[in-house]
């Protein structure tokens, strides 16, 4: 092999050398990866739903914003059978009756019990001071008739009784018509049974009947003026009736 061969052969091997350390250096220079560390994941939670709630439906814009937020807690079954509290309205107080689900408002010096077998219905009594003391019973009105016939309505019954109307058919009819009271229709029925007059306000959602509101007295008191206005004040309790939808 002559000397100008060994020198090509020589010549290569260096230049090869050289593109060798120059391709190390060249990787030497280039960043290193990113190390990606793992973040920690915030731990899910879930908000709590809110605890449900008695939907008063009408009460909620007469009753007290202390009962009202009482008797709306009370979704697992009321605890009593009425709830009483002075009205925001002076002179007033607040019924509300768990078992039948309706509220109003009566005269402050009224009193009120609370009556019937399943505890649905109210007893009123005017206070002494008035010398004449009227009573008014509050009580359901079944069967499901449309206002104009509600009369037809028959009282509550235990198992086994026969319901009894709630006009009795001695009664004789005087005045009978759908009356409004406030912003609700009524039918206002009055009747003569011997010498007491019978004054009743029926009443419901949807135009029918579901309760009755009845006052009985002498007839010769029934033309008094105190009669007339404990009338008055009977046609503001009705008007304050509202029910749980």
């Amino acid at each position: 092999m002559n000397e100008k061969v060994i020198a090509s052969i020589f010549f290569i091997g260096l230049i090869a050398i050289a593109l060798g350390i120059a391709e190390f250096v060249s990787l030497k220079k280039q960043p290193s990866p990113a190390v990606v560390v793992p973040q920690p994941q915030p731990i899910a939670t879930t908000t709590p739903p809110a605890p449900a709630k008695f939907d008063l439906g009408g009460c909620d814009s007469i009753a007290p914003s202390a009962i009202a937020n009482t008797i709306s807690q009370q979704t697992n079954g009321f605890s009593q059978d009425s709830y009483i509290q002075t009205s925001t309205q002076a002179g007033w107080n607040f019924i509300f009756v768990s078992d039948a689900r309706y509220c109003l408002l009566y005269p402050s010096d009224w009193q009120v019990r609370v009556a019937g077998a399943y505890g649905n219905n109210l007893m009123f009594n005017e206070p002494i001071a008035t010398g004449t003391r009227q009573m008014v019973f509050l009580q359901g009105a079944y069967g499901g008739f449309p206002l104009e016939q509600a009369d037809k309505s028959t009282a509550g019954a235990g198992d086994g009784e026969i319901p009894a109307p709630l006009v009795d058919p001695a009664e004789t009819i005087i005045h009978k018509e759908i009356e409004t009271i406030g912003n609700k229709q009524v039918l206002f029925e009055s009747s003569k049974n011997g010498t007491t007059i019978i004054n009743r306000y029926f009443l419901g959602e949807k135009g029918v009947a579901a309760h009755v509101f009845q006052s009985s007295v002498p007839g010769a008191f029934a033309s008094s003026a105190n009669y007339a206005t404990f009338l008055s004040t009977l046609k503001q309790v009705v008007s304050s009736m509202q029910f749980v939808q």
